[in-house]
């Protein structure tokens, strides 16, 4: 009898353990991972590459992306008109902006496919920013973002989202983002700019930790 209770007790915590070991659940207790990434624009000789991979912070050229297609998440573009454009793989902007990008990318065989919504800097999305620390709390921003950005009196959805591109972005703003191929949220700041075709942003991101 006594083998019999010490046997159900070890099938007991084997399931404990495979339930609480689950992806799924051990992603919602984690804090965010944290990025400092800067990205170029789209002339040949920008000195940082305008592709980025949320899940590891790595920052590719349009070559290397072309390799890499599976793990692009946003692309950084600059317009003369619109400045600051955040786009996913899988907007048919990319058309828009030189023959490079337009050429290479519409080759891909992988355009993974997300969503931005922008969020203005004010003390109330300061606030918001500083108390998202974990996997959910992440998601959480982004369902309220996607319920609240229309409230906003100067909303434009071509600025402001939600959309897999979105321009005119100002220093300051916050972007929230989805990952609708890759199943993960990323939050950032525009903290630099510099102007140009052969200039660059700065983005501070938490972004959803998978380890």
């Amino acid at each position: 009898m006594l083998k019999n209770k010490n046997f159900i007790y070890k099938i007991g915590l084997l399931i404990l353990c495979l339930v609480f070991s689950r992806p799924g659940i051990a992603q919602e207790d984690k804090k965010l991972s944290k990025l400092s990434v800067t990205l170029g624009a789209q002339n040949i000789n920008s000195p940082y590459g305008g592709f980025l991979d949320l899940t590891e912070g790595k920052v590719y050229t349009l070559d290397e992306a072309a390799e890499n297609q599976k793990k692009i998440d946003l692309v950084y573009t600059y317009g003369k008109t619109t400045m600051i454009n955040l786009l996913a793989p899988s907007s048919a902007g990319l058309n828009y902006f030189g023959k490079r990008y337009k050429d290479n990318t519409s080759e891909w065989d992988t355009k993974n496919k997300g969503s931005f919504i922008v969020m203005e800097d004010n003390k109330e999305n300061r606030k918001l920013y500083k108390a998202t620390t974990t996997n959910e709390e992440l998601k959480d921003l982004y369902v309220r973002a996607f319920k609240e950005v229309t409230d906003r009196k100067d909303y434009d959805r071509k600025k402001h989202g939600p959309r897999v591109r979105v321009g005119s972005i100002n220093i300051g703003d916050y972007i929230v983002f989805r990952s609708r191929s890759k199943d993960i949220y990323a939050v950032g700041r525009i903290v630099d700019f510099v102007k140009g075709y052969q200039g660059n942003i700065r983005l501070d991101l938490k972004v959803t930790n998978l380890e």
